[in-house]
């Protein structure tokens, strides 16, 4: 029998004889190593949850079927192709994602479009749909110099310029 002087271990050889025992059993075997990815891809794609959301955005009817997890913010830009809206920080924290649902400012990056199903969303766009602006003023000024954005925000509906 063997006595403890005669095992010789040393700190280098029991620290390489663990990462190794811990490296072979955490590896798969190699025959199943690629074979699951491709249904595991294929039931993802089946799975995600679609959803039917209609609002009114900028004084029209929309209806859109949408993944239940895209922003106010895509909805308007992808789908619906009304680019003024801008997706700046993603975080709420610039601003540029800003419109108006039902009255209040929101910013769109923050909110899912399912929650809003049948509001009255107004963006950035409404202002080039209602009147032609000069050249010498954008929409942004337009709405801060007309009080369009305040008087939204106190549930009054603003009078537009003429086209």
């Amino acid at each position: 029998m063997q006595g403890p002087s005669d095992f010789d271990l040393s700190r280098r050889k029991l620290l390489l004889g663990t990462a190794a025992s811990v490296a072979f059993s955490a590896a798969p075997p190699i025959a199943h190593a690629q074979a699951p990815a491709a249904p595991a891809q294929a039931a993802a794609a089946q799975a995600v949850p679609m959803s039917k959301v209609s609002f009114n955005v900028n004084g029209k009817p929309r209806d859109l079927a949408l993944d239940t997890r895209t922003t106010l913010l895509d909805a308007l830009r992808e789908h619906l192709h009304l680019t003024g809206t801008k997706k700046g920080c993603d975080h709420g924290q610039c601003g540029a994602c800003t419109v108006i649902v039902g009255g209040r400012r929101i910013n769109s990056c923050l909110t899912l479009a399912v929650m809003h199903e049948g509001d009255e969303i107004r963006t950035i766009d409404f202002s080039h749909m209602t009147r032609s602006i000069s050249s010498m003023v954008g929409p942004v000024q337009w709405l801060v110099n007309s009080n369009f954005v305040p008087a939204w925000n106190e549930g009054k509906n603003p009078s537009l310029p003429p086209r």
